[in-house]
């Protein structure tokens, strides 16, 4: 048996693995335009099994659930496998906080319909992810203090957590570079 099988038996409605270029796979159009989103940065340092094992738990429990809030409701997970010295390359950055600890920005995203789920699926989101970090804690990999990627971090995430001992830098270039926090009206993580 397959690494991934478990993950491509699962039960979908529709699906994109197919061999082709790029360009045919962008011109497929298969889901549906979901007014609301939200989704959770889960960072991971290895694949094992026992982690691929925990990913399909999670999609076969929150399936089930998430689509009694809204029957149109998608559930997706992005694994992202990089080179384990991907974080070697480049100049210094403000993420990841402890670039010695590298992990990956796998993720958990949800798209519904129905404004009376929010709550819910916001909520599964979190729960889904940190069960995914637990779940690689216990296959004994180091997260305690790993930061979610930035871009899929869930709202209400604290910034110290994704920034760590760069925060306070972050801060100093605000300050300097935006006086007047004109970015401080646009979306995004507040410094």
């Amino acid at each position: 048996m397959g690494l991934y099988d478990d993950l491509l038996n699962l039960t979908s409605t529709t699906t994109t693995i197919f061999h082709g270029t790029f360009t045919d796979f962008m011109s497929i159009q298969v889901l549906p335009t979901y007014n609301r989103v939200c989704g959770d940065g889960i960072p991971i340092m290895r694949y094992t099994e026992p982690i691929m094992k925990a990913f399909t738990n999670e999609t076969k429990f929150w399936s089930d659930r998430l689509s009694q809030y809204d029957d149109s409701v998608l559930l997706f997970y992005a694994l992202e496998p990089f080179e384990p010295d991907f974080l070697a390359h480049g100049e210094p950055s403000a993420y990841p906080p402890d670039r010695s600890l590298a992990v990956f920005p796998s993720a958990v995203s949800v798209g519904w319909t129905s404004a009376s789920a929010d709550v819910f699926m916001a909520d599964a989101v979190r729960l889904s992810a940190a069960s995914l970090v637990e779940a690689a804690i216990q296959d004994g990999q180091d997260l305690k203090n790993a930061a979610p990627y930035v871009n899929y971090a869930l709202f209400g995430t604290p910034v110290e957590r994704m920034y760590g001992k760069h925060l306070e830098r972050l801060r100093g270039i605000r300050k300097k570079d935006d006086p007047e926090d004109v970015m401080g009206l646009a979306g995004g993580w507040k410094f």
